[in-house]
């Protein structure tokens, strides 16, 4: 959808979400126009001189502050755009980079969401994927002390409340923007990247079964969490390296067995206490995958596991879990997880947005843990367990959709990790994610911790997911 067709939608806080995305963003040279230093100098004078459609000048840290109202231009990683009292340098979120384009205009974008600067024909004001040159909305001509988006001749302007919009241009102070620009921020300066979640992002089993192969428990951890240096969000923090801090004590949060916001009579790990309440400051990046113990997901395939055991020992009749595929089993996990479900995710999501307002929140689903081509959990013959698998899996696609759900209500991100684990579920013929069991399945009891966790390849296989849900952030 093109920024003239948002017309109809809300003005203030517009949530690009909305706007139709690209898949790639253009690699542009950070530049600024050398008259901007005239414009600010000549506009803190009072006068309006000319502006020269030449760029040269090289300014990283750029904010642009209202001269009417000393605010400075802010926005967030949901495309929401607005003004705060200043914090240039330092606050990279008000920090935007200008590039030149011809005709003597430019576009803006912000630092810390590599987002660009948009409006359309009804004043709205947000960031959406750059798309400059080409998308006039996004291209900005300076006037004076003034920028006038090229697509519908409006200033920019903003109000002493918070409010950022265009209007038609009044020569009035609100539209006189002034570029406060510093030396670039140290590294202390990058936002955080925080993982957050349950086994799934923690790492448990892609290390192996031993927990001297884990990282040691957190300070004040009620037990041991399984996190690997193998897991997912080490490889994102890799591809983030100078871009985004992340401290494995500090930010890798995420803990085997946590629940999304349980109240304190559960005696579980909780993604909100335990980790949420514990991020700090300065957070740029979360992601996590939450719900899936609160559907207690994987025991519920080990009882179903369980069960076929018995029948094959001649303790139950084949017709209890085979004929029923262990729908006795799966369908009241997946109500009981979709009771506690709407009752805690609103809590701990509200939470997360606000303890980190400006942070792209990027929360992942559960893969389908039996392979399609499987014969068995075991990888043997004689425990055919397909209708049970078929059963599994479609229940958690329905758990899936439950959490994408209510992650788009809160304006973030559903990362979806079951096209990358296609044919590699437990004893895959493309080969295994996800680890199994044993083949002496009896003697398997209590499971080992790498069962029915992805595999050191399977946390790979999530890194990729979330690099593909948002390739402007893992470019």
């Amino acid at each position: 959808m093109s920024s003239s067709k948002l017309s109809s939608l809300p003005a203030a806080g517009l949530i690009a979400g909305s706007v139709g995305l690209i898949k790639q963003r253009r690699h542009r040279a950070v530049a600024t126009f050398a008259a901007f230093a005239a414009v600010v100098a000549v506009a803190m004078a009072g006068s309006t001189p000319a502006i020269a459609a030449t760029a040269s000048v090289n300014a990283k840290f750029n904010g642009l502050q209202d001269q009417q109202t000393g605010r400075c231009l802010d926005s967030n990683a949901a495309g929401m755009v607005y003004t705060n009292p200043c914090q240039v340098p330092g606050n990279r979120y008000q920090d935007w980079a200008q590039t030149s384009l011809p005709g003597g205009i430019v576009s803006f974008e912000d630092v810390a969401t590599s987002r660009c600067l948009d409006s359309n024909a009804a004043g709205n004001l947000y960031t959406n994927p750059c798309q400059a040159p080409g998308n006039h909305y996004q291209d900005w001509g300076p006037s004076a002390a003034r920028f006038v988006d090229h697509a519908t001749n409006r200033c920019l302007d903003s109000n002493a409340a918070g409010s950022a919009y265009t209007l038609p241009c009044n020569g009035g102070n609100y539209q006189n923007w002034k570029l406060i620009a510093g030396p670039p921020a140290p590294p202390s300066a990058l936002p955080r990247y925080v993982a957050l979640g349950d086994s799934y992002s923690s790492g448990q089993g892609a290390s192996g079964t031993s927990p001297a192969a884990y990282y040691p428990p957190l300070k004040g951890g009620r037990k041991t969490c399984y996190r690997s240096p193998n897991a997912y969000a080490v490889l994102l923090a890799q591809r983030l390296k100078g871009r985004y801090q992340f401290d494995e004590p500090r930010d890798f949060l995420a803990c085997a067995g946590a629940q999304s916001a349980p109240p304190p009579s559960v005696n579980a790990p909780s993604v909100l206490h335990d980790q949420v309440e514990h991020m700090g400051s300065g957070v740029g990046l979360i992601t996590m995958t939450v719900g899936g113990d609160d559907a207690g997901w994987t025991n519920a395939l080990r009882r179903c596991l369980g069960q076929n055991l018995l029948i094959i020992g001649g303790a139950l009749p084949g017709g209890v879990a085979l004929g029923l595929g262990c729908k006795n089993i799966f369908d009241p996990a997946l109500s009981r997880a979709e009771g506690l479900l709407k009752a805690r995710l609103p809590t701990l999501f509200k939470t997360v947005r606000q303890d980190a307002p400006h942070a792209t929140v990027l929360v992942a689903g559960y893969p389908r843990l039996v392979a399609d081509d499987a014969q068995s959990l075991g990888c043997l013959s004689e425990l055919d367990l397909r209708p049970a698998a078929a059963n599994f899996d479609n229940a958690t696609d329905a758990l899936d959709t439950f959490i994408a759900s209510w992650v788009n209500k809160y304006g973030f991100k559903f990362v979806d990790p079951r096209p990358a684990f296609t044919n590699h579920g437990v004893c895959g013929r493309a080969g295994a994610w996800i680890g199994g069991l044993a083949k002496n399945l009896i003697h398997d009891v209590p499971p080992p911790i790498t069962a029915f966790h992805p595999t050191t390849k399977g946390q790979a296989g999530y890194a990729s997911a979330f690099e593909a849900a948002d390739p402007t952030i893992f470019r």
